[in-house]
């Protein structure tokens, strides 16, 4: 299994299209994620 953690150190976090970057490759793995913004967001891709 592959695991690899990211912290986004910018103060606004991610911008809209960085974003919209971010999930269109995140939709290619058959994966769990988890993004953490000051709670938890599970997202399981089919």
């Amino acid at each position: 299994m592959f695991q690899q953690e990211v912290t986004i150190t910018a103060p606004n976090g991610l911008h809209t299209r960085p974003a919209a970057q971010f999930v269109k490759e995140a939709k290619g793995f058959t994966s769990e994620n988890v993004m953490n913004a000051s709670h938890t967001i599970k997202h399981g891709a089919v």
